[in-house]
């Protein structure tokens, strides 16, 4: 029997996540996944298939790291305004972190797959846009105090705004730039209060 080296499936994972992250799906060869994750190729492809499994599993992964985060912001009693402050910061924070490359992976991936209709990463990410929507919907309509617009509208600003923090982050790393995206977007949603 042939000498099999062993690796662990979740740590490669992660390390084939920041190369996607970092170089997008066309930018990354099997190569960088090799060098990143110390792999080979044969053993990456048993483990998680071809590249488009191997980007599908990093997303996925990635959809139920950071929505563990940006779903948690919105189970609790504290009133609509902070929930959502607490969503976007939140989210803020994911997207700036240091240690990750900058900006968010599921809108780097929506950027790059946007005219890519009927690719599986494509109906991926569009139902994931529309399920965040759903449940911010279904969150603000249940909330005792509401927006100055109907909760599907206030939803879809809310996803207009964590896209166009992700967006801008990666482009200036302005942290200050993205707190006050939040704060416009808190003021368009809750034009009568002080945040």
């Amino acid at each position: 029997m042939a000498n099999v080296r062993k690796f662990d499936r979740d740590e490669a994972l992660d390390q084939i996540l920041q190369v996607f992250w970092t170089k997008g799906f066309e930018g990354t060869s099997l190569d960088d996944l090799v060098a990143a994750t110390g792999v080979k190729k044969q053993s990456l492809y048993n483990t998680f298939g071809n590249k488009d499994a191997m980007f599908d599993a990093a997303l996925g992964k990635y959809l139920d790291d950071v929505g563990e985060t940006l779903y948690s912001a919105l189970i609790t009693d504290v009133p609509l305004p902070q929930a959502l402050r607490n969503f976007l910061e939140g989210f803020t924070k994911v997207v700036t972190r240091s240690d990750t490359p900058a900006g968010c992976f599921v809108t780097n991936s929506a950027v790059e797959f946007g005219l890519r209709d009927g690719s599986g990463t494509h109906d991926r990410l569009m139902k994931h846009f529309s399920g965040l929507e759903e449940d911010l919907a279904e969150f603000i309509e249940s909330a005792e105090d509401q927006p100055a617009m109907p909760a599907r509208s206030a939803a879809r600003q809310l996803i207009s705004a964590v896209i166009a923090i992700a967006v801008l982050f990666r482009l200036n790393r302005d942290r200050d730039h993205s707190q006050a995206m939040i704060d416009s977007t808190l003021h368009i949603l809750f034009p009568a209060r002080n945040h």
